[in-house]
């Protein structure tokens, strides 16, 4: 789950449903990370953080 702060892509909430754990949970959208660094903790997730870029574009700036 992502959550826009002003021009930033915060990361509320990562959950690994193989592992059926949550990574990242917060409450505090201050305290959650952005998109870059989910990027630089997480690169295996790549793919993951495009589509979150896409979905901030078309969904964010968009409406």
């Amino acid at each position: 789950m992502w959550q826009r702060d002003r021009q930033r892509i915060r990361i509320i909430r990562l959950r690994n449903v193989a592992d059926d754990r949550t990574v990242v949970a917060v409450s505090d959208l201050g305290a959650a990370p952005d998109l870059a660094d989910m990027r630089e903790r997480f690169p295996e997730l790549s793919a993951l953080w495009d589509v979150v870029r896409h979905q901030f574009w078309v969904r964010g700036i968009g409406g």
